[in-house]
């Protein structure tokens, strides 16, 4: 059975730190699990085929750490599939409208309350904590990263079957005519950064994002509210840790 978040830490205010996961190499969450509070797999711009997904699922449980899974669109046939894993829950990318988020809500959640579809897999199969059971949906996470979810951010948050809003900065940063890396502590996004965390907290909802490696910027996050932070990323943590070592080396070598 999936493992959960600490809900308990969170409604205290606790900032929980996130890796993510986008190659097709799951064994990564293994060497790593010590140093993360939770996963983000990235199903919609990662390189996971449903196997790999899948892995990472059964990886992140195996060392039981939560496993938040970016599906690729709204649809039945992305949502259904991933929940189907048991992961803790799954993140919506471009959710711009209430309306957008009922859909989806409607798709990750068993009858009565929703219309997903009901198949014995793993959900079912594998014993945890407890059984689970038919109301044990996982967690639904809806993106928020356009201008025009910003501006429909509190009818969103307060969407039955929304248990969080997550930004994505990158496509947000776009959508308002910015550079895609314009550092979240620029004076222009203080705005929607804030509008974000006070619709979710208003809704009684987390509120989670995108964040930086950079510490202040992390410290400024959690400050306003942010609870779930992913901080990197496969790629992003290699690259810069090559970088700096092959600098470090010729550093040393003169």
């Amino acid at each position: 059975m999936a493992w959960p978040l600490d809900t308990e830490a969170l409604n205290a205010g606790e900032v929980q730190l996130g890796f993510g996961l986008g190659v097709s190499a799951p064994a990564i969450l293994e060497v790593v699990h010590e140093d993360w509070d939770w996963f983000f797999i990235d199903g919609q711009h990662g390189q996971l085929s449903y196997d790999a997904l899948l892995h990472a699922v059964r990886t992140a449980d195996s060392v039981r750490t939560p496993s938040l899974v970016r599906v690729r669109d709204h649809s039945i046939g992305s949502i259904g599939p991933v929940l189907d894993m048991d992961c803790t829950g799954i993140i919506v990318p471009m959710v711009n409208t209430a309306e957008q988020a009922r859909q989806v809500a409607d798709r990750s959640k068993f009858p009565p309350q929703g219309s997903r579809s009901l198949a014995n897999h793993r959900i079912f199969e594998v014993p945890g904590e407890g059984k689970r059971t038919i109301t044990d949906d996982g967690l639904l996470i809806v993106q928020i990263e356009t201008e025009e979810a910003v501006a429909n951010v509190e009818a969103i948050a307060q969407t039955p079957g929304v248990d969080g809003i997550f930004l994505g900065p990158a496509d947000l940063c776009m959508s308002l005519g910015l550079s895609y890396n314009t550092p979240l502590t620029e004076p222009i996004l203080a705005e929607p950064l804030i509008r974000i965390t006070e619709a979710a907290r208003a809704a009684g909802i987390i509120a989670s994002c995108w964040g930086s490696t950079d510490p202040q910027t992390t410290a400024m996050l959690a400050d306003l509210g942010y609870s779930l932070i992913t901080v990197t990323s496969d790629r992003l943590l290699l690259g810069a840790a090559s970088a700096a070592l092959v600098q470090d080396l010729h550093n040393a070598l003169g």
